[in-house]
């Protein structure tokens, strides 16, 4: 049996609106990093961290967002 109503529907949407921008800050600082590594460009890899740690948080906020959520809908 599976679960359906605002138990799923409000922790889905939430983590949904929160990975539209994560997901696309995680790829951008990953396509950074390589590009660092494969042109042997080591000093811009503080950008790139930068990039990376946006994207860490912002997927930190989405977990949150989904944990509270789940908490007022369990």
């Amino acid at each position: 049996m599976a679960a359906t109503g605002s138990i799923v529907t409000g922790p889905l949407a939430a983590a949904e609106a929160l990975n539209a921008t994560a997901i696309p800050s995680a790829e951008a600082a990953y396509a950074f990093m390589m590009q660092i590594l494969g042109n042997e460009a080591t000093p811009l890899i503080f950008g790139s961290l930068a990039l990376s740690g946006t994207a860490i948080v912002e997927g930190l906020v989405a977990y949150e967002a989904v944990a509270a959520l789940a908490g007022r809908t369990g």
